[in-house]
């Protein structure tokens, strides 16, 4: 089961939005310079995640701009296709990295 996986099973089951809720206020006011009960008092007045964003970006000089990736090269798209960077498909392909052989600390390679 991947990471993924396991988190929408754990949500699932739990239902915490309190904890998600209290800790994207906490990290929107860190990022925009303010406290958290400034953030969330804002947020409440506003009803909008995105005016509470942009009202104190336009007083503090801080806010956040929308993220536009750019379009993966055919490089990242086999890397991509073939998970070869996903730690949990990599096995087998890591391991000799991480237990080096016994001729390794004198520049000797498998």
């Amino acid at each position: 089961m991947r990471l993924s996986d396991r988190r929408h099973a754990a949500i699932g089951k739990r239902r915490p939005r309190g904890r998600f809720a209290a800790l994207r206020t906490d990290l929107l006011a860190e990022h925009l310079g303010i406290s958290s009960d400034t953030f969330a008092a804002r947020f409440a007045k506003k009803k909008s995640l995105i005016a509470a964003i942009e009202s104190f970006a336009t007083s503090r000089g801080r806010g956040l701009v929308p993220f536009v990736p750019e379009r993966p090269g055919a490089i990242e798209r086999k890397l991509a296709r073939n998970e070869v960077l996903d730690p949990e498909s990599a096995g087998e392909a890591f391991e000799p990295m991480a237990r080096p052989g016994l001729f390794a600390g004198l520049g000797f390679r498998r």
